[in-house]
Formats: C-alpha cells, sequence, structure tokens
C-alpha cells in the first residue's frame, strides 16, 4: 500500500499553499505568518470540525478491517 504524500492530503495541500510568501516577505516572515495562521485555523471551529472528520474516517476504517478483514497487499 503506498500512502499518499503530505501535498497529496487536504491538510498537506493547505499546509503548503499557506506557506507561499506574500509579496514583501521574506522565508523567515513568511514562516511565522504560517504557523500563526496555522494555530488560528486548528484553534477555530474549523479545527473541531477537522479532528471530527478524522476521527470518524480512523473509526470507520477500523470498523471495516474489523468487518471486512485487512486489505490483502497488492
Amino acid at each position: 500500500m503506498t500512502l499518499p504524500t503530505a501535498e497529496a492530503t487536504l491538510p498537506g495541500a493547505l499546509a503548503a499553499a499557506m506557506q507561499v510568501a506574500k509579496p514583501g516577505e521574506n522565508r523567515e516572515q513568511a514562516g511565522d505568518r504560517f504557523i500563526r495562521d496555522w494555530r488560528e485555523l486548528q484553534e477555530g471551529p474549523f479545527g473541531q470540525l477537522w479532528v471530527s472528520a478524522a476521527m470518524d474516517e480512523m473509526i470507520s476504517a477500523l470498523h471495516e478491517r474489523l468487518v471486512v478483514g485487512p486489505r490483502s497487499a497488492s
């Protein structure tokens, strides 16, 4: 099974887009802004929705594994 790269996932793609320097920003300023914006995103209502959705996906995958069995290696 091949795992997706960070950029191929929604959080990875979002993080990559948020790290792009805006006009007039240097790399350090863009990094500082990214950390601040990422924290605000996670602490807001969207962050709770994101956590809830991630938990739902994990529980569904565990349930599927119990009911159907593990996926075969391909």
